[in-house]
């Protein structure tokens, strides 16, 4: 317990210190090892996830107060990283979702880890995403599918985060669908590491 209150501490300063590179690579050596070791645990994530909210004052907000969307809708998300170095697969199954008529809301970003993400995608199409929780619901009322910037609900924490890391970091398995503060009935979400269990 001792070396997760550790970790949690860790993540408290690296997510409070001014961006930088030092910083960055602060937060990818702690993040190598946490993901080298075997503390991986659901207390461990926990810890951090509250580490989270707690230095990000809007996504305190939006958890507690989550933005509704149409019955039916699913949350559909990734952290993949590119370690199959294949396709942008979570935008695609929300597509493919919302084609046959399920309300889906599918968080982007601009490329971290690929070629491309799926905010580069969206903007070069045309396509618009919501910068502003309060209109992802009627996105998804009026176009079967919302697609919104995941710093739409934690600008503080994306300003700390996005951009930093090419590979999963133990932040990947709640991240970053734990962020979605939506009133979804469900969600899908695709981790490319063999412990998909410690997500579920």
């Amino acid at each position: 317990m001792a070396a997760s209150a550790a970790a949690a501490a860790e993540l408290r300063s690296i997510l409070r210190a001014q961006t930088s590179k030092e910083s960055q690579n602060r937060w990818r050596r702690w993040s190598s090892e946490l993901m080298h070791g075997t503390r991986l645990s659901v207390p461990l994530l926990t810890l951090l996830w509250q580490e989270v909210i707690n230095f990000d004052p809007i996504l305190a907000e939006h958890i507690t107060s989550p933005t509704a969307v149409p019955d039916r809708a699913v949350i559909v998300a990734g952290s993949g990283k590119e370690t199959f170095k294949t396709f942008n697969v979570s935008t695609a199954a929300s597509l493919l979702a919302a084609s046959a008529g399920v309300p889906v809301v599918k968080g982007v970003s601009q490329s971290v880890s690929a070629v491309s993400g799926a905010a580069d995608v969206l903007k070069t199409l045309g396509i618009p995403i919501e910068d502003d929780p309060a209109t992802v619901g009627p996105a998804v009322e009026r176009d079967g599918i919302g697609f919104v910037s995941y710093a739409a609900f934690c600008p503080a924490y994306a300003g700390q985060y996005d951009g930093v890391f090419h590979v999963l970091s133990p932040l990947s398995f709640f991240m970053p669908v734990a962020v979605l503060a939506v009133a979804a009935s469900r969600f899908l979400y695709g981790l490319a590491h063999r412990n998909v269990a410690l997500v579920c």
